[in-house]
């Protein structure tokens, strides 16, 4: 898909209310790994949020976090004209998959949300799965169903799911991992970059800080942490293949441009850039 496109820098017309104008311009076109940021950085719809994003990022995580309500999303949301921009795209699925419902009910959602972004065709497909194999046996049944590839499905670390415990079954299933700079700081997760199995099937990082005042994974800007975040983040850049997407998950233009600044000077105090 991304080499079927050329990420240029023109922003085309027909764009919604315009709220990029506080938005820095994407100075990281020297790192090794393209950045993405979410569809919603911006008060706006997820087309609006994309139009807007056009020349500033290359990619974006199309995400739908409600389940239900983002099935019942509309052309305004989600336009054909969408596939036309010079933009690649993957998706976050849903943070509430109904996994106490049944596994029709997960099904529907999944299935449903893959068939909604086909048109997009997406690089990838982020899950917030939970700690049980039979849960992690459905995503693959869901995914396959669909035709998507598991190495395109990675699982993310979230304070209810640890990969490394069932690094068994993510080789087993084929499956890839998204790891989070938050999360792991927020839950005591950072062995996972320790981890050679996880490491050498992390496809995605979603770099953000968390919230170290009140001890919760409430996304804040990377100028936010620490030393140690600093060297966990450090750490995770080492083991990311270049060429695989990284996710300045940021959700105002503030946090985004601070995060953008900060990984820019440390990458190039790091030798990156």
């Amino acid at each position: 898909m991304s080499g079927q496109k050329n990420i240029s820098n023109t922003v085309p017309p027909g764009s919604s209310t315009n709220f990029s104008s506080g938005l820095s311009a994407n100075f990281s076109g020297s790192l090794p790994w393209p950045l993405a940021v979410p569809s919603f950085v911006f008060p706006d719809t997820v087309a609006g949020n994309c139009r807007q994003l056009v020349g500033k990022y290359p990619e974006i995580a199309l995400t739908f976090f409600e389940g239900r309500a983002c099935l019942d999303y509309t052309e305004d949301d989600l336009p054909p004209s969408l596939a036309d921009l010079p933009l690649r795209y993957h998706v976050h699925m849903p943070l509430d998959l109904p996994w106490n419902e049944g596994k029709a009910a997960v099904s529907h959602i999944v299935r449903g949300l893959v068939r909604r972004a086909a048109f997009l065709s997406p690089s990838a497909y982020v899950v917030h799965a939970i700690e049980d194999v039979g849960a992690l046996d459905l995503l693959a049944e869901c995914f396959a169903a669909e035709g998507v590839a598991m190495d395109k499905v990675l699982l993310e670390n979230i304070g209810e799911f640890d990969p490394a415990k069932f690094a068994t079954h993510i080789s087993r299933l084929g499956f890839s991992v998204c790891l989070d700079l938050g999360h792991m700081l927020a839950y005591g997760q950072e062995g996972l970059v320790d981890n050679t199995a996880i490491a050498q099937r992390t496809r995605m990082l979603h770099l953000n800080a968390p919230d170290r005042i009140n001890g919760t994974d409430r996304h804040h800007a990377l100028n936010t942490l620490d030393t140690t975040g600093q060297e966990l983040l450090r750490r995770l850049l080492g083991i990311i293949r270049p060429g695989e997407t990284v996710v300045l998950e940021l959700f105002s233009p503030d946090k985004l441009n601070a995060s953008l600044a900060e990984l820019n000077r440390l990458c190039r105090n790091w030798g990156y850039i």
